[in-house]
């Protein structure tokens, strides 16, 4: 962030320009969905992002591709996350409750529920990845996403026994069983 003017009303944050366009242009200009190998690149990525806010206590709260900048065009540029809006800082073991996300294909079912954590980044990293392999969204706003997603996602694109499980366990109903930062959180002191 280059910098940050505050008046009685706003803080205005000058940010910087990443030319590479977003996300959800990437994703739009495939015409379809990514290759696994294409996909896994991407979503590395993202996992970075997602990384880079929870190791400073962020949960981001609204992640989706259109939020996802690109610093450059060029094929290895940076990813880089914008709208904050709806971010808040947690520490380890804490519940937020202020429904966040402005986009509901992306948001997790507990953050509905307004008990939620770092793992509602992780669902929405899991639905981020549906999206890349198979061109739609797991689900229409407002239809449960299915705890059996592999099969569903089978149906629809063919893909991997890994990409198959690794999906799951982002996208996993059960908070237990969600893949996310559960170590680092368990063992990050503030």
């Amino acid at each position: 962030m280059p910098s940050a003017y505050e008046d009685k009303l706003f803080v205005h944050i000058v940010m910087e320009l990443c030319a590479g366009g977003n996300l959800l242009d990437h994703i739009v200009s495939k015409q379809g969905h990514y290759s696994e190998r294409g996909a896994a690149q991407l979503i590395r990525k993202v996992i970075g992002v997602v990384d880079g806010c929870h190791s400073l206590g962020v949960v981001h709260g609204n992640l989706k591709p259109e939020d996802l900048w690109f610093a450059s065009s060029a094929e290895d540029a940076a990813l880089k996350a914008t709208d904050f809006e709806f971010s808040e800082f947690y520490m380890p073991g804490d519940k937020l409750s202020r429904i966040s996300g402005s986009t509901t294909y992306y948001v997790a079912p507990e953050v509905l529920q307004k008990c939620y954590g770092p793992e509602a980044d992780i669902w929405s990293v899991g639905v981020i990845l549906y999206i890349l392999l198979s061109g739609v969204p797991p689900f229409w706003a407002g239809e449960p996403f299915l705890a059996h997603c592999n099969h569903q996602i089978q149906s629809i694109v063919s893909i991997s026994e890994f990409f198959s499980l690794f999906l799951a366990l982002l996208v996993y109903a059960s908070l237990r069983n969600r893949r996310g930062n559960q170590k680092r959180d368990s063992t990050r002191q503030n």
